[in-house]
């Protein structure tokens, strides 16, 4: 799908991050947990996540609507950010006992 000039759309690195592991590892079984290639994901997804538990992902969407602060940080970008955090965190799921087993 081109867009202007003829560039590929950019796909936020989180969200991809985030989806691709999950649904690799539900969909082809080619991924496991403990594959190399996961925990390097998983790692990245670690390294940019927030304090606050969250990850960031700028939206691209000309900002024709008014939008209300939600309990969700990032001001206009929270609704794209809240999806990616979401993915994000079904794709450390499968490690989570990893990481508090490590503690």
């Amino acid at each position: 799908m081109p867009t202007e000039a003829g560039r590929k759309p950019r796909i936020s690195i989180p969200t991809l991050t985030g989806r691709e592991p999950r649904s690799m590892r539900c969909k082809t079984v080619f991924l496991k947990a403990s594959d190399p290639e996961y925990r390097k994901g998983a790692q990245y997804l670690l390294d940019t996540q927030f304090p606050d538990g969250s990850w960031y992902v700028r939206s691209r969407v000309v900002k024709l609507q008014p939008y209300f602060q939600s309990a969700f940080p990032f001001g206009h970008d929270q609704w794209i950010s809240n999806p990616a955090t979401a993915y994000a965190v079904m794709a450390l799921a499968p490690i989570a006992g990893d990481r508090e087993a490590s503690r």
